[in-house]
């Protein structure tokens, strides 16, 4: 199996939404907003989530991250690129320069798994950018796997054909080609790594689970993972 390198907008998206791809020994996780703020840098977010210094904020969210993904056993170091979250700052690299900075930090060879980032709620704009990199890549001539990212997007807790159905439709309206849908099913000692995982992400879990009506903890309880497949040649 080749090394699939899961595109994380910020450090906890990779272990929402594709728990099962983390724990597969050859996945590396590679977090695209990972930059440290200059000192002295102060944003809401991290105010109310309780650090008014945003560079010890993301420090912190670095160690965190890495707690959270030792939990699944995978050992592999993971890939942390410098551009910093959108709440620091107002400017982002195109996807193009995006795409480049990916493949230059990635093993030669390996698929990409990137976020659908369809939200009708809130389309954050750093899964955008990553979304449009993921989608570059493939133009470029990578295996490119998507997940529906949550909280930002509401997936089903049951794989019911019809609501997996209703995800692949929008996902192939937004992106113009056609694709499959692989379901991994967590078992309960999965998923309660996977809950302890999330639970890592001290700074962040009981603000984000406010501020998404409960969007964690329902997250949390959810066996089933999502992973659409473009079609070859599509």
């Amino acid at each position: 199996m080749p090394t699939v390198v899961i595109l994380s907008p910020h450090f906890d998206d990779a272990v929402l939404n594709c728990w099962s791809l983390i724990r597969e020994p050859s996945t590396l996780v590679l977090t695209v907003f990972a930059g440290i703020p200059p000192k002295g840098t102060h944003a809401w977010w991290d105010r109310v989530c309780g650090q008014a210094d945003s560079h010890q904020m993301m420090l912190m969210r670095r160690q965190e991250n890495e707690a959270a993904v030792a939990i699944s056993g995978n050992t592999n170091a993971q890939i942390c690129l410098d551009y910093l979250d959108h709440q620091y700052h107002t400017g982002s690299p195109s996807a193009a320069e995006l795409a480049d900075r990916i493949e230059a930090a990635s093993p030669k060879g390996c698929a990409f798994a990137a976020p659908l980032a369809i939200s009708r709620l809130y389309p954050h704009p750093n899964h955008i950018l990553v979304r449009q990199a993921g989608l570059e890549l493939r133009r470029r001539g990578h295996s490119v796997l998507f997940y529906p990212d949550s909280p930002y997007m509401s997936l089903p807790r049951t794989p019911a054909e019809s609501a997996l159905r209703r995800v692949q439709t929008q996902a192939e309206k937004a992106f113009g080609f056609a694709m499959s849908v692989n379901v991994n099913e967590l078992n309960a000692a999965q998923l309660k790594a996977k809950a302890n995982a999330m639970h890592a992400y001290k700074t962040q879990y009981r603000m984000t689970n406010l501020t998404s009506l409960w969007g964690f903890d329902r997250i949390a309880r959810r066996r089933y993972e999502v992973v659409l497949i473009p079609a070859p040649h599509a």
